[in-house]
């Protein structure tokens, strides 16, 4: 028997397949003012992290989070579950524990346990008033905050040596091949016309905020396959290093045509590549992630089976034409 057409939903009335939210206005309102309060709890943290961002460049692209965030929970929500929106109680097991982390981070004067704790109390801020099921589609956009964080200093300075050391070579290599006169020393390059301190630019895990923020966003956005989003995940160390390094090269490279007489100081023009490799860091991680994508698609052509007039071959033998072939030839 012929299957009826499924009635479309009439005009006013909300879609069966889509999340309802009849009391957004008082959910809104109601998360509004939870975070507000969060905001307040934490707000010596806070400072100190906007202290962050201002000071050190590789923080800079912190003050993107809260957007960025917010732009990612507006793609993410046409990923939610039919139904209507509820509060939900588990929220609160990840509210209090962080509510309690923070008093306990301002006891022992622990930096890490008060990002820890925001963090989860974030969660648990938008787990309570939106619920499981509009959570379970947007909690890749509340965790994306976590990348505006300053790391602990054990962990910035992981990997700093051997990093430092690979990304001066590398860009050595690249001045010179593009013609330039560069010579590697201890932490910097020295230029013909200047010198570059590299040391805020290779700075360890430091250093990988921006990418890893740019391949997160990347993934859960995505419509690849999951193998796919994974491996670009996994590619923000690389990625951060080629940042770094073209971040430099380009620096070079403009300084013999902005400064030919190398009339600027040094320690002004280190401190301009540091300023300016951490500005750049989140545009750049992005414009080479596109990139090396469209290279990815480019080279990797995925492979057509089908035969012309639509038919695809079955249970083919070698040597044999099936007999689809021999009706189209």
């Amino acid at each position: 028997m012929e299957q009826e057409p499924t009635p479309l939903p009439l005009a006013g009335q909300a879609s069966p397949v889509q999340w309802r939210c009849p009391d957004w206005r008082l959910r809104g309102s109601a998360l509004f003012l939870l975070l507000s309060g969060l905001v307040m709890l934490f707000r010596q943290f806070l400072i100190l992290c906007v202290g962050h961002w201002t000071a050190d460049p590789q923080y800079a692209h912190g003050f993107a989070a809260a957007p960025l965030a917010i732009l990612l929970a507006g793609i993410l929500q046409q990923r939610a579950e039919a139904g209507t929106i509820r509060c939900s109680r588990a929220g609160l097991l990840l509210l209090l524990p962080g509510v309690g982390g923070h008093m306990a981070a301002v006891h022992f004067a622990s930096g890490a346990l008060d990002a820890i704790s925001f963090v989860a109390a974030l969660n648990g801020c938008v787990l309570t008033i939106a619920g499981r099921r509009f959570y379970r589609a947007v909690w890749p956009a509340v965790m994306s905050v976590a990348c505006m964080l300053p790391l602990p200093v054990q962990l910035e300075e992981f990997l700093r040596e051997p990093m430092l050391s690979a990304g001066i070579a590398e860009s050595v290599w690249l001045l010179r091949a593009l013609g330039f006169v560069a010579v590697a020393q201890s932490t910097s390059i020295l230029l013909e016309r200047g010198q570059m301190d590299l040391t805020e630019v290779f700075s360890g895990l430091r250093m990988m905020h921006a990418s890893v923020a740019v391949c997160l966003c990347w993934a859960v956005v995505s419509v690849r396959p999951r193998w796919e989003r994974v491996l670009v995940f996994l590619s923000a160390f690389p990625l951060a290093f080629l940042v770094s390094v073209v971040q430099t090269v380009a620096v070079g490279a403009a300084g013999r045509w902005v400064d030919p007489a190398g009339a600027v100081e040094p320690g002004l023009a280190s401190r301009f590549v540091s300023q300016f490799c951490g500005w750049t860091s989140l545009p750049l991680a992005g414009l080479l992630l596109f990139v090396a994508l469209q290279l990815f698609d480019w080279i990797l052509v995925e492979a057509d089976d089908r035969i012309p007039g639509g038919v695809r071959p079955q249970h083919a033998v070698p040597g044999v034409i099936p007999a689809q072939l021999r009706q189209v030839g």
